[in-house]
C-alpha cells in the first residue's frame, strides 16, 4: 500500500511496509492505546503538511483578492478531513471497544483500519490534487489576463507618448522656426540701423564745423550772468553759432575748441557755459591804470560735445566798458 508523506513543501509517496501491519504484528509489544497514538499522529502530519502547502500556495501564488474563493474551498476541504479525521477515531474507539470486550483479532481490526486509511489517504489526494490544479489554472489564468491588460495598456500610453510627443516637436519646430525668422530680421534691420549711424557718423564726423565773431558796439553797463551776444560773424561753417541770440548750437557729436577774448577799460569777468554749466573763467581789470586804460584777457577750452549741446559766453559778476569793434571775440571748431 503506498503512504502519502510531507517532505519538504511536496507530497511523495512511499512503497514501503504497511505501518498498520506493522503495527498489526507488533500486538505482543504495543497496547492498542499506543497505536491509535501512533494513527493520529500520521493523521496529524498530513494535516500539518495539508496546510503548510496550503500557506505556500497563499504566499507564492495568490496575489489577487479574488482568490479568496479558492482559498475558502481549500479551507472546507480541511473541514472535511478533520471531520474524516474525527469520524476515524470514533470508528478506532469503537472497535477498541470491541477488540477489547470481544477480543477480535488484531488482524482484523488492522485491515479494516488500513482499508479506511488508503480510502482517505486516496479520496486525500485526489482533492488536493483537483485543488492545485484548479489553483493553478485559475491563477494563470488570471496572470495571463493581467500580463495582456499591462502589455495593452503600456502599448496604449507609449502610442500616446509618441503621438503628443510627436505633435509638441512640430510645434516646437515650427514656433522656433518663426522665432528665427524674427530674430533674423530683426537683427538685418539693427544692422541696417547701424550701418545707416555709422554710415552718418562717418559723413557727420568729417563736416566741418567752425565759427567766429566780434563785437561790434560797445557795452557799457552789464549785470551778473548777462549774456554776451557777439553779433558780427566772420566764418559760421556748420550753421551751430546764432548771431541773434550768441548761442552756438552743436550740430554734430564730437570734440571741440573754443577760444574767448575780452578787453576792457575798467573790469570785466566773463564765463563760458555750457548747457548752464560753467566751464571756463575769463578776467580782464583795468582799474588803478594811469595811461593805456584797456587791458585784455583770453582763454582757451576743449570740450567733448553732443549734438543739440548749447555754449556761450556771460558774464559772472556786475561790470561796463567792454570794448568793441574785433578786440573781443567769441570763435570754436570741430578738431574730431
Amino acid at each position: 500500500m503506498a503512504i502519502t508523506v510531507l517532505i519538504g513543501n511536496n507530497f511523495v509517496e512511499s512503497h514501503n511496509a504497511d505501518p498498520i501491519a506493522t503495527m498489526a504484528r507488533e500486538i505482543d509489544t504495543m497496547t492498542l492505546s499506543e497505536r491509535l497514538s501512533n494513527i493520529e499522529t500520521g493523521y496529524g502530519q498530513r494535516l500539518a503538511g495539508l496546510e503548510a502547502k496550503i500557506d505556500l500556495i497563499l504566499a507564492d501564488r495568490i496575489n489577487s483578492n479574488k482568490a479568496l474563493d479558492m482559498v475558502t474551498d481549500v479551507m472546507k476541504l480541511i473541514i472535511q478531513i478533520q471531520k474524516q479525521n474525527n469520524e476515524l477515531r470514533t470508528a478506532l474507539q469503537v472497535l477498541q471497544n470491541r477488540v477489547q470486550s470481544e477480543n477480535i483479532h488484531y488482524d482484523t481490526v488492522a485491515s479494516v483500519l488500513n482499508s479506511k486509511v488508503d480510502i482517505i489517504n486516496s479520496t486525500l489526494q485526489n482533492q488536493i490534487e483537483v485543488v492545485n490544479l484548479d489553483l493553478h489554472t485559475s491563477l494563470q489564468n488570471k496572470i495571463d489576463i493581467f500580463n495582456t491588460t499591462v502589455q495593452n495598456e503600456i502599448s496604449t500610453i507609449n502610442t500616446n507618448f509618441q503621438n503628443e510627443f510627436g505633435n509638441i516637436d512640430s510645434t516646437l519646430h515650427y514656433e522656433i522656426d518663426i522665432i528665427n525668422t524674427t530674430l533674423k530680421n530683426k537683427i538685418d534691420i539693427v544692422k541696417k540701423e547701424i550701418g545707416n549711424i555709422n554710415t552718418t557718423l562717418q559723413n557727420e564726423s568729417s563736416k566741418p564745423v567752425a565759427f567766429s565773431t566780434t563785437l561790434s558796439n560797445k557795452i557799457d553797463v552789464f549785470i551778473v550772468n548777462y549774456k554776451i551776444i557777439f553779433d558780427n560773424v566772420i566764418i559760421n561753417i556748420g550753421d551751430g553759432y546764432n548771431s541773434s541770440t550768441g548761442v552756438f548750437k552743436v550740430p554734430y557729436q564730437g570734440l571741440y575748441v573754443f577760444h574767448f577774448t575780452i578787453r576792457s577799460e575798467f573790469y570785466f569777468v566773463g564765463d563760458l557755459v555750457v548747457n548752464g554749466v560753467i566751464k571756463r573763467h575769463n578776467y580782464a581789470d583795468s582799474r588803478g591804470r594811469s595811461s593805456f586804460r584797456y587791458n585784455s584777457a583770453s582763454s582757451m577750452v576743449i570740450l567733448y560735445l553732443n549734438e543739440n549741446d548749447k555754449v556761450w559766453i556771460q558774464t559772472s559778476v556786475p561790470g561796463k566798458n567792454l570794448y568793441r569793434y574785433n578786440y573781443p571775440g567769441f570763435s570754436g571748431f570741430k578738431i574730431a
